[in-house]
């Protein structure tokens, strides 16, 4: 079942008139491995969700491994944890 929390990422938010996705993939222990593993996945997701529009990918991690920040940052990936967010994400183009 999906679950929704609120998560406060303290930083700037803009705001504009254009659609935007994000994806996040949320794991209790995130390890370089599923970062990858999710990098792998992700255009598969965006091609079967038809998105058309401008996307943000983002892990979530509990608690984060050594190595995930530089993996998901390798990626263009945004890192959050319960501190906050760790690394932003970069602006993916859509795979529609």
């Amino acid at each position: 079942s999906c679950r929704c929390r609120h998560l406060p990422v303290p930083g700037l938010l803009q705001v504009s008139c254009r659609p935007t996705t994000v994806i996040i993939e949320a794991k209790t222990r995130l390890r370089p491995a599923d970062v990858r593993r999710f990098a792998a996945n992700l255009n598969g997701l965006l091609v079967d969700a038809q998105v058309a529009e401008r996307c943000f990918a983002y892990v979530y991690g509990l608690r984060l491994y050594a190595g995930s920040v530089d993996a998901a940052r390798e990626f263009g990936f945004g890192v959050l944890c319960p501190d906050g967010e760790r690394a932003p994400a970069v602006e993916r183009a859509s795979a529609a």
